[in-house]
Formats: structure tokens, sequence, C-alpha cells
């Protein structure tokens, strides 16, 4: 939605900056990815645990690691290149949250749960594209308080 392009890392020419996985999938970040990733590269999950990106694949690579700030870990690479995982990749929106982690997760199933109110109620009016949940929008199916 920030004009971001999203593509299956195969299809990628050369690893990008930025790398963010959400599909609950084992090594979706695996050995090949990382060894194409350029300087700086970020990656993180919000998928599912730490078993999106395969850590012990990044750390087998590295000369060395070490944390440059609260979740964030820099991984030295061959050839002077950096990279860098955040939130040990757990889950990004969980582990780096600020404040109390049941909050953090009831905002975002109640966000997830108006989007799939949205799909539900659009249907196949809907493009088929990445779509901006609707702001203020709310499911209206509960009663309104006495």
């Amino acid at each position: 939605m920030d004009g971001f392009q999203v593509m299956p890392l195969a299809e990628r020419r050369r690893g990008g900056h930025r790398d963010h996985t959400v599909t609950g999938n084992l090594n979706v970040i695996d050995s090949q990815h990382v060894k194409a990733f350029k300087d700086g590269a970020i990656i993180c999950n919000s998928g599912h645990f730490n078993d999106e990106i395969n850590i012990p694949s990044i750390e087998e690579q590295s000369l060395g690691k070490r944390r440059v700030r609260d979740f964030v870990d820099e991984y030295q690479m061959p050839g002077g290149r950096r990279i860098y995982l955040l939130g040990e990749g757990r889950l990004i929106n969980l582990a780096a949250a600020e404040g109390h982690p049941a909050a953090v997760m009831d905002m975002s199933f109640a966000n997830q749960r108006s989007g799939l109110s949205n799909i539900v109620k659009q249907g196949k009016a809907l493009k088929n594209e990445v779509l901006q949940r609707p702001r203020g929008h709310r499911p209206r199916d509960r009663a309104p308080e006495a």
C-alpha cells in the first residue's frame, strides 16, 4: 500500500533491501536468498513463529553477529555485506511491540477481522490487487449498546 513491489523472492534478480515474510511457511527466506541480499538488507517476519526465516542458515554464512539496538541483530557477511534481522525472526508485530502484547494482538486481530468483513461485503466487486482497508470501516454486525 506504500508503493512497495510485492513478489516471490525467487523472481527477484538480486535480493532487496527489505524483505518481510507473512506466509506461515517454513524457510521462506532460505540460504540462496541470504546469499543474494544486498548490503544493508533488513528482514523480518510476521507470519508464524520464527521458522519463516532460516536463521541457522544466516548464522552459518555469517562471519559474526552483534546486537545494534533492541530487536535488531546485524550479521556480518562475506564481502563486507551486512544483513539486519528484526525481532530475532519472531513475529515482529508482537516481538518488538511497545505496550502489552495482548493489546497488540487484539488490535492485529481487530484489523484482520475488519479487512475480512470488507472482503465478505464487497466480494467480487474488489479488484485483484493489493487493497487498502477502508478507513473508519467497522463491523456492524453487533447490536447497539442499550
